[in-house]
């Protein structure tokens, strides 16, 4: 009788290990799915922006006079929509232009967005690798701080410089540009976004002043890029390379 019960209880030990064993490997199963899918999603999603390559890609021909023209662009989610954009920057010595596009709703294409240049800017965002953010409470609007380098040819002809603090948005399907402060490199003055002079202080504080109410964060980002000589290497392409390095990109987007 003892035997028998002893016999018993190993039998439905062993069913209950079958049974754990089988209900781990489909926990398993589960989650290796879960993450193959979202993979698959952004890979679908930066295919349509490698496809749509020349829908952003730079106007080469306006800048081949000036070998030292930089041109990047990173894969962002900025108003964390789930359409992932691309921002493009060209930069050299006597401009810099940043372009902004989204994917549609359907996220079958690419279109460009309407830029809010609140202050006249175009600054350099592919400096921006690593800032500050800030969400506004209210709406859960986000804005990205950079500190941009621009250049212009004022009216005589002389080249000016300036150092801006920048609020960067994506809202409501527009990119907007908010100019918090600048620094005249050339003359050595502040001014705010209204364009009153303020003080050294004043302009290192501005961004602290501006978001005081919103909730504070940290971004990263992952820009790429090339110059005027490898150019056609790097954008005449839709190949596997090409999407791996558009979705490391995004993967390179992250909050802290």
């Amino acid at each position: 009788m003892k035997n028998r019960i002893l016999a018993l209880v190993f039998v439905v030990l062993l069913v209950l290990s079958a049974f754990c064993g089988c209900k781990k490997l489909d926990d398993n199963n589960a989650s290796e799915t879960n993450t193959n899918k979202n993979y698959q999603n952004l890979n679908s999603n930066v295919k349509v922006i490698a496809e749509s390559v020349n829908t952003w890609i730079f106007d080469k021909s306006a800048y081949e006079d000036n070998p030292a023209t930089t041109f990047s662009y990173c894969i962002t989610d900025l108003d964390q929509n789930g359409r992932v954009e691309i921002i493009t920057t060209v930069d050299n010595a006597d401009v810099t232009k940043t372009k902004y596009y989204e994917l549609n709703e359907e996220k079958t294409a690419l279109l460009p967005l309407e830029c809010v240049n609140e202050n006249d800017f175009s600054g350099n965002l592919s400096e921006c690798k690593e800032t500050e953010c800030y969400q506004d409470p209210s709406d859960g609007r986000i804005y990205y701080v950079c500190t941009n380098d621009r250049k212009e040819i004022d009216e005589s002809g002389a080249k000016q410089r300036y150092m801006s603090k920048v609020a960067v948005s994506i809202w409501q399907g527009k990119a907007y540009e908010t100019v918090l402060a600048t620094f005249n490199r050339s003359e050595e003055t502040y001014t705010d976004k209204d364009g009153n002079e303020i003080t050294a202080e004043e302009y290192e504080n501005i961004v602290e002043k501006e978001f005081a109410s919103f909730k504070k964060m940290n971004v990263t980002f992952d820009w790429k890029g090339c110059g005027i000589t490898n150019f056609e290497t790097e954008f005449y392409t839709t190949d596997q390379n090409f999407i791996q390095k558009l979705s490391k990109s995004y993967d390179g987007f992250k909050f802290k």
